[in-house]
This record gives C-alpha cells, sequence and structure tokens, in this order.
C-alpha cells in the first residue's frame, strides 16, 4: 500500500523511487543482519514473536502519519520508512528460521517452499484488501486494522508453536 499512499500525500516518482527502492531496502538489509545476530541469543520463535510485536510500532507509525499529517513531506516520511523496514527485516528473518524449523526432516525443501508460497499468497491478499480498505476508508483505518491483526497473528504463531513443540 505505501507506493500509493506515498503519492497520495505527493511524492513524486523520483522520491517514492528513492524511498522505497533505496532507503527502505537498505534499512530491511540492516534489520536481517541484526536479526541474525539476535536470534541465536533469544532463540528463534522469541524472536519471531518480539519482532513481530515490533510490527505494532510499523503500523502506529503509519497511523500518526496519516491522521496528524495532511500532507507529510518527505522528510517526515522517511523515519517511518527506515524503522517500518528495519523491523521488517528483523521479523522476515525469525519467520524464515521457523519456517525452516517447522519442515519436516523427511521434506523440508516442499514443506518450507509451501509455508513460503502461503506466505507469498496472504500478502497478496492482504494487499487487496487494504487497497480495498484504503479506498473505502482511508489509510488511517487500513493500519488501525493491522493492529488487532498483528496480535492474533502473533498468538496464532505461539499456539501453533506449543503445539508443534508438545508433539515433537
Amino acid at each position: 500500500i505505501l507506493p500509493a499512499m506515498l503519492k497520495d500525500w505527493g511524492l513524486d516518482f523520483s522520491q517514492i523511487g528513492v524511498t522505497l527502492g533505496i532507503i527502505a531496502p537498505i534499512s530491511v538489509l540492516i534489520g536481517a543482519i541484526v536479526a541474525g545476530y539476535l536470534i541465536n541469543r533469544l532463540g528463534r520463535i522469541r524472536s519471531l514473536l518480539f519482532f513481530g510485536l515490533l510490527q505494532l510500532i510499523s503500523a502506529l507509525g503509519y497511523i500518526v502519519l496519516s491522521i496528524y499529517y495532511d500532507q507529510p513531506t518527505i522528510t517526515t516520511i522517511i523515519p517511518f520508512i527506515i524503522i517500518d523496514h528495519f523491523i521488517s527485516g528483523l521479523t522476515t528473518v525469525a519467520l524464515f528460521s521457523v519456517m525452516m524449523d517447522w519442515s519436516r526432516k523427511s521434506q523440508p525443501g516442499n514443506d518450507y517452499t509451501f509455508m513460503d508460497c502461503v506466505s507469498v499468497f496472504a500478502m497478496m491478499l492482504g494487499t487487496g484488501i487494504s487497497y480495498g480498505i484504503s479506498a473505502k476508508w482511508g489509510y488511517s483505518i487500513n493500519f488501525i486494522i493491522a493492529l488487532p491483526l498483528i496480535i492474533i497473528s502473533l498468538y496464532i504463531v505461539w499456539k501453533t508453536y506449543n503445539k508443534i513443540k508438545k508433539n515433537n
């Protein structure tokens, strides 16, 4: 949803390109490096739950931007993009690590690939729904709805982990 939101906020294509094509990926990479360092200390599932909880900060940041700034400037937006994508880097590494753990030893490639495909499909579906929500009710409602979904998702991951751990 970010490209449309940034365009609606008045950023031109070059600003969007630099923000989402350079700044955001660098932030994700730094987050991934930090996650690689922290995951071995915190543990995979604890990292996923903690980093996932940090996603609330991302959603809250975009709520602040969309409610309190009518037309935020690029300099106002960039810190939020950096924080959001840094957290995404943390969460992605933790998620992929847990997905590897949850893959059966007899067919890890199939299991991991299936889980990855499910996550890609979920992102595509979520993106479509997000555009619909934003078109009808605005960007802030989209991110407000994200808050309980983050909590629900973390609860499902925690319950699934405990079930898998119990069965092993």
